[in-house]
């Protein structure tokens, strides 16, 4: 029975111990960070001489002249927009007994005036 009394003993002091340690570590953590944090010196003035700050003032004229551009330029580009259907790739007759997969449907966007559209490979069915 003496045995097992001084094997606990010896085990509460091991944990004793490492809790003391562990506070120490802490504490010790603890003292360096407040010595690091009061050994910046911060001089007020001298970070703040090159900061230049300057406003812009947008007027609402100037807010609707953009928002003209923008939806002038978003009318140019749906009059460019045109819709692509593709029945048959070749025959006689659109009643011909062609697969699904040679259909195509879709957009396509004009890219030149003499009517060059310019469309994806799944509305031309087109293998590249």
């Amino acid at each position: 029975m003496s045995d097992y009394l001084k094997e606990d003993k010896k085990r509460r002091l091991k944990g004793n111990l490492l809790k003391i340690l562990i506070i120490l570590l802490v504490f010790l953590c603890l003292i360096l960070s407040y010595i690091i944090y009061d050994s910046i010196n911060i001089s007020e003035g001298e970070n703040n001489e090159n900061i230049v700050i300057e406003k812009t003032i947008q007027t609402i004229g100037e807010t609707k002249e953009k928002d003209e551009t923008v939806i002038e330029m978003i009318q140019n580009i749906n009059e460019s927009i045109v819709g692509i259907s593709k029945v048959k790739d070749t025959g006689n007759s659109i009643f011909s007994e062609e697969n699904i997969s040679d259909l195509g449907l879709g957009t396509g966007v004009i890219v030149a005036e003499d009517g060059y559209i310019l469309t994806n490979a799944h509305v031309s069915r087109r293998k590249i």
